[in-house]
């Protein structure tokens, strides 16, 4: 089982675990598909601030890893709104 932690770089978690991407792709997160994107913005941006940012469900998105079979750490912290 692979362990996604929600405050790590959408970047790093598809070098370690590319096979996430068409599951982030599902769950709209589209830009992760183009490479320029991921490895730019994807280098800073973790899941919870790019859900934060494109307004998705954290939650609908923890679960929608643990079906695919990732374990989810998620230190609980609030999202901080900029």
């Amino acid at each position: 089982m692979s362990t996604i932690n929600v405050d790590t770089p959408v970047y790093e978690l598809v070098k370690h675990n590319p096979k996430i991407v068409p599951l982030m792709v599902r769950l709209g997160f589209n830009a992760i598909g183009d490479q320029a994107m991921l490895n730019t913005v994807g280098r800073f941006v973790s899941l919870r601030k790019g859900a934060q940012m494109m307004d998705f469900d954290l939650k609908k998105i923890k679960a929608a890893l643990t079906d695919d079979g990732y374990e989810v750490i998620d230190d609980g912290r609030p999202i901080k709104r900029y």
